[in-house]
């Protein structure tokens, strides 16, 4: 039949849209991850250039170069895949005895350069803190919606509509959201009740709302809480910037501190994949949660690079601190093999965690 051959057409093509935007999606939370990625190195790189490091290559994203370009020295280049980045100082990873190597340079100039990438991370997160904050808001407490009506409502009857926010009684306005209740049964039988509704007030009459049977008012709705957002102007954005983003490291700290006490069950810790759907995932919900995830990914970069393990930016800082105590360098060597040790460790914890992550792919 011709109109089933049009349905069947119409389906494809709907099915193909979604693949489509579903490979849209993962391309650009691959992309907002690499940023992340490349904020990082640029804190290496601008502290690098700004103290005379020489700086070999400076890449934006991992695998076999698109686009290369040398300047002054530096190899500047785009990889093929959108990953990561990369900032590869002069003689970084071996013993050089050039006095232009990473190592010959005096040791708070390497601690400066190292500290940078997380610092620049809690920073640029900072000024993501901010925007959020000035489009979207902080929560100024929770005001009751209407979610569902009971059969012959009042409140239906008088106008009131699913999703509104329920804003005075009688022109009181409800302070708190536990006192809604209350308030209802303590007006008169006939009230104007205000709500929220397309971004304006309304006011709704209700008449003969006391119910005999009940004893008490009662307008015929299910209302449940809504948190309420309000949006901060510059100077109060920059002022709440700072204390939003250190709200989200204790989240973060006491996440940790839950999986050390409680042992990590599968899905407590994610990977690059686990990362990139949740990113996919949060594209198709809205920028908001785009942002908000933005944040918080970009502080936990930072926070997990501090933390004081081999490979990790932590991990270097902590051997310069002991060259200070001591006066002179841990030999080239034996810092080498403690890194290297750190990073096949934590190679073989990026291959399991993505497993985990494909399995719940896979699962759920």
């Amino acid at each position: 039949m011709p109109f089933a051959g049009a349905q069947a057409t119409v389906a494809k093509g709907r099915n193909m849209l979604e693949v489509f935007e579903t490979i849209l999606n993962i391309l650009g939370a691959v992309v907002l991850l690499c940023v992340l990625v490349t904020v990082h190195e640029l804190g290496h790189f601008g502290m690098g250039r700004l103290l005379g490091f020489r700086i070999e290559e400076f890449a934006i994203g991992m695998g076999p170069k698109v686009f290369s370009r040398k300047k002054n020295g530096t190899v500047y280049a785009l990889r093929a895949l959108p990953i990561g980045g990369m900032c590869r100082f002069y003689g970084e990873d071996e013993t050089q005895d050039s006095s232009e190597s990473f190592h010959a340079q005096k040791p708070w100039k390497r601690f400066l350069v190292i500290l940078a990438g997380p610092a620049i991370n809690i920073v640029f997160t900072v000024v993501l803190a901010a925007v959020f904050l000035m489009a979207y808001g902080v929560e100024d407490g929770v005001s009751p919606v209407v979610t569902e009506f009971a059969q012959d409502s009042k409140a239906r009857t008088g106008g009131m509509t699913l999703g509104d926010r329920l804003y005075a009684v009688d022109g009181v306005v409800i302070e708190n959201y536990e006192d809604t209740v209350n308030m209802i049964r303590a007006a008169g039988s006939d009230m104007v009740i205000t709500v929220w509704r397309g971004g304006e007030l309304r006011d709704i009459a209700l008449r003969g709302t006391y119910n005999a049977g009940l004893g008490y008012n009662s307008i015929g709705v299910v209302i449940t809480y809504m948190t309420n957002f309000r949006r901060c102007g510059f100077f109060e954005a920059a002022g709440k910037s700072v204390p939003f983003v250190a709200g989200l490291v204790r989240q973060l700290f006491q996440a940790i501190g839950g999986m050390f006490q409680n042992g990590v069950r599968q899905g407590d810790i994610v990977g690059a994949v686990g990362t990139v759907a949740v990113m996919s995932q949060a594209i198709k919900t809205g920028f908001d949660l785009v942002l908000y995830i933005m944040i918080f990914l970009g502080i936990s970069l930072a926070v997990m690079n501090l933390l004081p393990l081999p490979a990790l930016d932590g991990g270097k800082l902590i051997f310069i601190l002991i060259e200070l105590a001591r006066g002179k360098p841990v030999p080239p060597e034996k810092e080498g093999m403690v890194h290297f040790v750190g990073l096949v460790l934590l190679l073989g914890l990026v291959v399991l965690i993505t497993i985990s992550d494909i399995k719940l792919l896979i699962g759920g």
